[in-house]
């Protein structure tokens, strides 16, 4: 499943629910601090690792330095340790210059393999654009809905034996992460249900 945040700020869950008089969310203990078992990190039988995927349409990406400056900020550290941020250019040229332009500004986090730049699966963007053109909506870029994609994403970016993450918080590259994120990504999702989307005025879902 995957959560989708943006473009927007991703501030104090609890203190967002009590300003609006929603009911406090639910935490799924899969993927909360301490969680252990299937979604475990491998690795140690620790806490599971936090999945963030960001597609990155911006060709100067400053909305994505400022959300991942904004993430590690105000991640605690252990939170920090189990950061794994999932980068998607459009294509190997944009790979190539978001990874020098990411090392270069968060060298400790790439270091520790918590960011990493990976290609959109052009195959899929290939046929989700031949449907939109029979659609005649072939002005819309489907690379900007990667909900319609991001399945497609991981059994490529897979290696050395990973596995493909079971949950991903989709964010928008121009949202601004101003709390710890882990209470976000272990939000429970009702069973049965692929995705939970935040409301947002500005979008119907």
């Amino acid at each position: 499943p995957y959560m989708g945040v943006g473009p927007a700020r991703v501030a104090d869950v609890a203190e967002e629910a009590e300003m609006v008089g929603a009911p406090p969310l639910q935490l799924d203990p899969h993927f909360a601090d301490g969680a252990t078992g299937a979604h475990a990190d491998a690795a140690g039988g620790h806490a599971p690792l936090i999945h963030l995927t960001v597609a990155c349409k911006a060709a100067a990406p400053y909305g994505l330095m400022a959300l991942l400056n904004s993430t590690f900020t105000h991640a605690r550290p252990a939170t920090r340790e189990r950061l794994r941020v999932h980068v998607v250019a459009r294509d190997a040229a944009s790979q190539s210059l978001l990874q020098a332009k990411v090392h270069d500004a968060f060298p400790a986090a790439w270091a520790r393999h918590s960011i990493r730049v990976l290609v959109a699966p052009g195959e899929r963007l290939a046929k989700l654009h031949s449907r939109l053109a029979q659609l005649k909506a072939d002005s819309i870029d489907p690379f900007v809905f990667p909900q319609l994609w991001l399945p497609q994403l991981w059994p490529s970016s897979a290696k050395d034996g990973e596995r493909p993450p079971s949950r991903t918080l989709l964010l928008a590259d121009d949202t601004l992460v101003l709390t710890d994120i882990s209470e976000l990504y272990a939000v429970a999702i009702p069973t049965g249900k692929a995705a939970a989307v935040i409301e947002d005025c500005a979008i119907t879902f």
